[in-house]
This record gives C-alpha cells, structure tokens and sequence, in this order.
C-alpha cells in the first residue's frame, strides 16, 4: 500500500483477494474499517500498521476466513486475529490495549489464554468457537471494557479465570464476568502510585490530541505512573 494511505474504513476492503499471500499496511493508515482482508483465502502475513489509532468496535470481523495465516495480526496496540490454525496455548503481548470483535473467533485448537494488565477493552464474539479454551490468565487491575457479546458461545462455567488476589470480588460481582471459574491463584497486584486529578487531566488531553483510543490512552497513562 502506499505511504499516502491514511483510512481505509470503509466496508470489505481488499475483500476476496485470492492470490494476495502478503501485506504491509504503512505508518500513515489511521483505521482499517470492517470486514477487512475478509476471504483471502492465500493471506500469510500482515505486517506494518505502526500508525492504526482506532478501530471499529461494533462490526469489526477483521481477517475472517483467511485460513493460512501464519501468525496473529497485531497492528500498533490492537489485536485483530489469532490464526485460526493455532493449537495450545497463547501469550497476548503485554503492549497489546484491545481485542478486536472476532479476534480469537473459531481457534478450535486453543486451549490457554494469557491477557496482561495492558489489555482493557474486549470487544464482541472475541472467543466464539473457542471449544477447547478451558484458562485465561488475566493480570487486570480493573475490569476490562467488556462488550455484551465478547463471551457470545463460550462455556464460561467450564473455563477458569486465574486472577490476582484482589480482583476475585471485582470479577464476581461482574455480570458479564461472573460466571468463570474464578481463582485468585496470580498472587497480589503490582503497587501502583495515584497520579492526582490535575496532571491526569492535562496528560489525558496532551495523548488526546496525538489520536488513540480512550482505552489505548488510559493505559499508557496507568501504565506511566506505576512503581
């Protein structure tokens, strides 16, 4: 793609691209909108994406039906999709702020789930399909932003939810989380150090004006002042 790119949200771009086994999404691509890259049956890899400040939460459906990636798209902070080839267990990176709609959607094969504390947006369908996916390892130290639909078809009974001491209550008392099998078994929460309301406020207005996410942005904030 070229370096004067910078939204491509409109629907089912570069849809149904059979030959297409590679793509480089440059620095100035702002949003991919959704359904995109859906039903590229030869699509290997996604690279690039350094500039991706937003996506689109409600429809999303990224990649779908692109049955010979190789490895998870991950453009900037947003993870669009897990391969859904993958087997046993997986380790989100620890830079990663949202999961995208569908993004874990049909991995038959996973079987474990590790998210870090940077992870605090979840959006729709994220584990449909997801049979075999019986642990998530959680570092939260709040609950995530959780869409309606993120445990649309999975057995949360049967699925443990490992999380920090502190947390166990917090999860329990979440309607949309409630339902796991929650264990405090990740020990206590790292300390963190209160930024006062002031300096938050002008910090949160100076990430605002580079683009982002209120997520991505409440993360590196968090993630800055903690000891």
């Amino acid at each position: 793609l070229p370096n004067s790119v910078e939204y491509m949200d409109s629907w089912s771009i570069l849809e149904n691209c059979d030959n297409l086994k590679t793509i480089h999404i440059p620095s100035s691509v702002k949003k991919i909108g959704p359904v995109f890259m859906n039903d590229c049956n030869s699509l290997e890899t996604v690279t690039g994406g350094e500039g991706i400040i937003d996506m689109d939460i409600w429809n999303g459906a990224y990649f779908d039906n692109c049955p010979n990636l190789q490895s998870p798209v991950i453009l900037n902070t947003f993870f669009f999709r897990l391969p859904s080839t993958h087997e046993g267990a997986y380790e989100v990176p620890d830079y990663v702020t949202e999961i995208a709609r569908d993004g874990m959607w049909h991995v038959k094969g996973l079987t474990a789930l590790t998210l870090p504390e940077s992870v605090i947006a979840i959006h729709g369908n994220a584990f449909v399909g997801d049979e075999s996916l019986k642990d998530i390892y959680y570092y939260a130290i709040e609950i995530p932003e959780t869409h309606d639909e993120t445990f649309n078809d999975l057995d949360k009974p049967s699925c443990t939810l490992h999380v920090y001491e502190e947390m166990v209550e917090v999860f329990k008392a979440n309607e949309l989380w409630c339902d796991f099998n929650i264990v405090g078994d990740l020990g206590s929460m790292p300390i963190t150090t209160p930024m006062n309301e002031a300096d938050y406020a002008d910090l949160c207005a100076i990430y605002n004006t580079l683009g982002g996410s209120n997520w991505q942005n409440k993360w590196i904030i968090n993630k800055n002042v903690q000891t």
